[in-house]
């Protein structure tokens, strides 16, 4: 081995690449990516799992996997588009809960609640 400015030069020097992925691993990738994909709309968070582990397989078998891509940021916009929406049902609910409380345990036995009538039994 030769040492040249103090590092080391010659043949085993050089850095191998990394190992080509298979075909099957790429079917496998591409199969990942399009349950991600159908996953994403399906139950968002699924999506989300299953598109990060296709795009780290793919990464890391040294090709691209748009499917699964597209997946992981459907997934990743699904599932905060999912959360705002129980957040605002559980704010609607328990507004709307606490109105019908208030009213319910006065006097009244009729009351609206933006503009749908109830009535207390």
């Amino acid at each position: 081995m030769t040492v040249l400015n103090g590092e080391p030069t010659g043949a085993s020097s050089t850095p191998t690449p990394p190992p080509a992925a298979s075909p099957q691993s790429q079917q496998v990738g591409l199969v990942a990516g399009v349950m991600a994909l159908i996953f994403a709309f399906a139950f968002p968070i699924a999506g989300l799992i299953i598109g990060a582990v296709a795009v780290a397989e793919a990464r890391k078998g040294g090709y691209r996997n748009p499917l699964a891509l597209a997946g992981l940021i459907l997934g990743a916009v699904l599932t905060v588009l999912t959360i705002i929406i129980v957040i605002v049902a559980i704010v609607f609910s328990v507004s709307l809960i606490a109105e019908v409380a208030t009213v319910c345990q006065g006097d009244a036995t009729e009351g609206t609640f933006w503009g749908i009538p109830y009535t207390c039994s």
